[in-house]
């Protein structure tokens, strides 16, 4: 953080992510943890996180891949190509809908994992994230 303290104020503004856009990702915490002892899970919620995983939680990387390709596109078109305004508006629109859609995802799986574990494993899950590589990390907000 310190090189980031340095800066002028509105630069440091404008590398602060949206507090929400920059939610824990918690299902892949999990996944990467969910062997962790201090989680001790019990075996019902095991079954039902990963019926929520069969039902739910794979389908955010396919979207968020998306986005990013879609972005990528906005970026290529408007700066190195002959994208038409009409044409960036209409992308930036799919790409706003893909986003909203991405933090619903999310969090709707932070509900679902506090709903599913006890206080003190959902504070477990959180601690765990605090570890995992976040650009921006959630937890500086």
């Amino acid at each position: 953080m310190g090189k980031l303290d340095q800066l002028p104020e509105d630069m440091k503004l404008k590398l602060t992510f949206d507090a929400l856009v920059n939610l824990p990702i918690l299902a892949r915490t999990f996944n990467k943890n969910n062997e962790d002892e201090k989680l001790a899970l019990t075996k019902e919620q095991k079954i039902a996180i990963q019926k929520y995983k069969i039902e739910t939680m794979d389908s955010i990387v396919p979207v968020m891949k998306s986005s990013h390709e879609l972005s990528q596109k906005l970026k290529n078109g408007i700066l190195f190509g002959n994208m038409s305004e009409q044409e960036a508006l209409e992308l930036s629109k799919e790409i706003a809908k893909q986003k909203e859609s991405v933090l619903a995802m999310k969090i709707n799986c932070i509900l679902f994992f506090r709903k599913t574990l006890s206080k003190e494993q959902f504070d477990r899950l959180l601690e765990l994230d605090k570890n995992m590589m976040y650009v921006n990390s959630p937890y500086n907000y």
